[in-house]
């Protein structure tokens, strides 16, 4: 396990915050799936190609983590699924606790994916500091 997996895994634990790590097959079918439906441009998403992107503002306001927040929430049931490219392990959280996850993981120095077993929105908090979010066609995954 790597060191920020450890970190987050201490960070959850300390907000008492539960976390569910995927296995590598949850990892590999999830990366799979973004890589096959969603454009990228170098090593990150391509956010003008999709239709209906939206970007939020730096991983540094808290009003841009509240808004990606009330974007998650309006579409999002159940679990939420996290992969980082700076991580070894895939996370899953309920949806009720994604301002606590957002907050732990917008610290982390990685590209952090955010999205749901139906593919039907993603979202990316950047290694540059920017948040990104859109809602997605359904997709055959």
């Amino acid at each position: 396990m790597g060191y920020f997996d450890e970190e987050i895994i201490r960070d959850f634990k300390k907000a008492k915050t539960n976390l569910v790590i995927l296995s590598d097959a949850e990892l590999d079918l999830i990366v799979k799936n973004i890589n096959k439906n969603i454009p990228f441009s170098g090593s990150q998403i391509a956010w003008h190609l999709l239709e209906n992107s939206a970007y939020l503002g730096l991983t540094t306001s808290q009003a841009a983590l509240k808004a990606l927040t009330g974007k998650i929430k309006q579409v999002a049931k159940g679990c939420v699924f996290i992969v980082g490219d700076s991580t070894d392990h895939a996370y899953s959280v309920n949806v009720k606790d994604i301002t606590v996850a957002l907050e732990l993981f917008s610290a982390i120095p990685q590209h952090t994916y955010l999205t749901q077993a139906n593919h039907n929105w993603i979202a990316c908090l950047s290694f540059e500091g920017h948040i990104d979010f859109s809602n997605l066609p359904p997709q055959n995954t």
